[in-house]
């Protein structure tokens, strides 16, 4: 079995999973899905719904990660 760490939260404390490359499985929980130079990203977070600013707020979160990584690629 493997455990999933988070690696990112927001700032209300919320935690974010992610962003993965493909679509999580049902039972990992909500997730909000985006797109990012024209590949869809994925981000599983915990617990309860999302407002809309705190949707904005993983979409801003999930691109800078994607970011990030390119540039250490």
């Amino acid at each position: 079995m493997s455990t999933w760490l988070p690696n990112g939260k927001l700032k209300d404390g919320t935690l974010l999973f992610g962003p993965l490359k493909e679509k999580p499985r049902a039972d990992l929980g909500p997730y909000v899905e985006g797109e990012f130079n024209g590949r869809p990203w994925f981000v599983v977070y915990c617990c309860k719904a999302l407002t809309p600013e705190q949707t904005d707020e993983v979409r801003q979160w999930a691109e800078k990660q994607i970011s990030s990584r390119a540039q250490r690629a």
